[in-house]
């Protein structure tokens, strides 16, 4: 009987083990995902978004990216886990229903659209983002007389310095360190209030599990 009972235990800490070990994956794998199409996005960055607050744009396009890539995939592993933890023993269907239910009370970040945050992606902000270059090209109508060749120069050459000054003031390096802690905090990290989504699975996995293993 004793042998029984451990084994029990065994077989509900791997459940748990498990369960943590498929969460955490579908999320790093998200959070790969989303920062190759956050990476995207930064050629329209401008300087205030990366020198006034690179967290809100990260979190603005960060937050969309995980949660599509997440949400149903995390409860679809909670539910199935759920039931696995039945198959262990009739006597923890109660536990796994709790479960389910729990699993619908998962605390994702809300998501708000471009044009609720103010749109950092907005037409003005590509604008800007291409303005060295318009700013060249209305200076080679003012000076027609040049040429058409001397104005195309002045627009490459103007376009380019302007990619080089956002370069070196880490415009791009800013809003990459912006989006990796943001899906630290919001997405994978361990102990800072709201807790994040992988932070509250392990809780309430390891809440389960910690009264499942008393069922003998």
């Amino acid at each position: 009987m004793e042998i029984d009972t451990l084994q029990f235990r065994q077989d509900v800490l791997a459940w748990r083990d498990e369960i943590l070990i498929a969460a955490a994956a579908q999320i790093n794998r998200a959070a790969i995902e989303s920062r190759e199409h956050f990476e995207t996005l930064l050629p329209f960055a401008s300087f205030k978004d990366a020198l006034w607050d690179p967290d809100a744009f990260a979190t603005l396009y960060i937050d969309p990216q995980m949660l599509e890539r997440t949400e149903m995939s995390l409860k679809r592993i909670l539910v199935d886990s759920a039931q696995k933890l039945s198959s262990l023993n009739p006597e923890l269907d109660g536990f796994a229903n709790a479960m389910i239910e729990a699993t619908e009370q998962i605390a994702f970040p809300e998501c708000k659209s471009v044009d609720e945050q103010g749109a950092n992606l907005r037409q003005s902000d590509i604008e800007d983002s291409r303005s060295s270059s318009e700013r060249a090209e209305g200076l080679s109508a003012k000076l027609g007389h040049l040429g058409r060749t001397i104005g195309k120069r002045i627009a490459r050459t103007s376009e380019n310095v302007g990619v080089l000054v956002r370069d070196r003031a880490g415009v791009h390096a800013r809003l990459r360190q912006a989006a990796a802690q943001r899906i630290d905090h919001a997405w994978m990290g361990e102990g800072k209030a709201p807790r994040s989504v992988l932070s509250q699975v392990a809780l309430m996995v390891d809440e389960v599990a910690s009264h499942a293993r008393l069922v003998s």
